[in-house]
């Protein structure tokens, strides 16, 4: 293999599966970010460290919730800046804020200080998961883009698994590291991505845009496994300077086109059609689960360490759903999917809602079973959209 060879002489498939992996890592934290927080939150010790009752709903939802509004600001940050910095710096520097978050939030000993890492954080994982998905599609074969989404998606969903498993087996310990250790781990994900991903390519697409054609057919031809001149690369290379020049034509892209646009390439509706999928996918209120499901169990007077297991148990479902959604979205397509996940999961809440006010003991074991069944459909049908 010869020394001066990029990306670590990988090249084809093997080096798809560097970015894939690569990828995988960036998903993982996301997800266990997610998780994490919801499994901590009916811990003991944390509580005490930060000083808030397990009563007290309205600041623990804040704290939760807080993380959500620092994703949006990086998704800004990603959209406005990202076509500057290319795919791979936004997502070294959105891994790098995210370290920050994660040590401010396992160093916290009162309120302010978690909800200003959980924005930080929030900052960091808005800017890669608004850029890890561009640059794995424009990295990959068009015909896999529609299951490398539903992967990247259950590996998030995996991430929530090993945060809720991770702080089931540390429940048992005393003193702060119960938690704090927890929080802190997140930063292997990160570390994980920031080694790696500079030696890997940048997204053709991205370097051609810019006008450093040279780059973009080295990086071409290593993804192709192919000489440049090649018909295969060529066609491909054709195919991003023709929608390279569309978009120029057009001219850039600003704020206001958003809501105005006389170009006739309905860029309104099209983003808006996108968010509202987005926002009705939030309704079904898998969200709530992923966050709450341990301090819903505690609050209806389940044990604290039973709690945590019925919490790992039900993001345990939503991952082996996802894989589900990885098999069939390609088969079936996404119209099916939400529609065979969206009736179970309505029969589930129904009957979760109805057992959860009765409040007996076997009444909430049905209502637990309802949560994986919620879970499980989500994870197939919604989840891959």
């Amino acid at each position: 293999m010869a020394p001066n060879k990029p990306f670590f002489g990988l090249e084809g498939v093997a080096l798809s599966w560097a970015i894939s992996l690569t990828s995988a890592s960036a998903f993982l934290l996301f997800g266990y970010d997610q998780g994490i927080m919801g499994s901590i939150i009916a811990t003991p010790y944390f509580l005490e460290a930060v000083n808030i009752e397990i009563s007290d709903a309205e600041t623990i939802s804040t704290v939760v919730s807080i993380y959500d509004i620092g994703c949006m600001v990086g998704c800004l940050v990603a959209a406005i800046w990202g076509g500057r910095l290319g795919r791979k710096r936004t997502i070294f520097y959105g891994m790098g804020i995210m370290v920050v978050g994660a040590v401010i939030q396992s160093a916290s000993y009162s309120v302010a200080q978690l909800i200003a890492g959980r924005i930080v954080s929030g900052i960091g994982n808005g800017m890669n998961t608004g850029t890890v998905p561009t640059w794995v599609s424009e990295t990959s074969k068009a015909q896999n883009r529609g299951k490398l989404v539903a992967t990247q998606l259950s590996i998030a969903a995996f991430g929530i698994v090993i945060a809720y498993w991770m702080n089931y087996g540390f429940f048992h310990l005393t003193g702060q590291i119960v938690w704090r250790f927890p929080i802190a781990f997140q930063i292997v994900f990160a570390l994980i991505t920031m080694c790696i991903i500079p030696w890997l390519p940048e997204s053709p697409r991205f370097l051609y845009a810019k006008g450093r054609n040279e780059e973009a057919d080295s990086v071409m031809s290593a993804l192709k496994a192919l000489p440049i001149e090649h018909e295969i690369v060529q066609a491909e290379r054709a195919e991003i300077l023709a929608a390279i020049a569309l978009e120029d034509h057009f001219g850039e892209y600003n704020f206001k086109t958003i809501f105005y646009d006389k170009s006739g390439q309905k860029i309104p509706l099209r983003i808006g059609l996108v968010c509202l999928i987005q926002a009705i996918q939030q309704l079904p209120g898998v969200n709530m689960v992923i966050y709450y499901s341990s301090s819903i169990f505690l609050n209806l007077g389940i044990a604290a360490n039973i709690s945590l297991i019925l919490g790992g148990v039900a993001s345990l479902c939503f991952w082996l759903g996802s894989l589900v959604g990885i098999a069939a979205v390609e088969k079936f397509g996404r119209k099916k999917l939400l529609l065979s996940g969206s009736l179970p999961m309505l029969i589930a809440t129904c009957i979760y809602c109805a057992m959860v006010k009765d409040g007996r003991d076997t009444h909430l074991w049905v209502a637990f079973a309802c949560t994986c069944v919620i879970c499980l459909s989500f994870g197939w049908s919604w989840l891959p959209v």
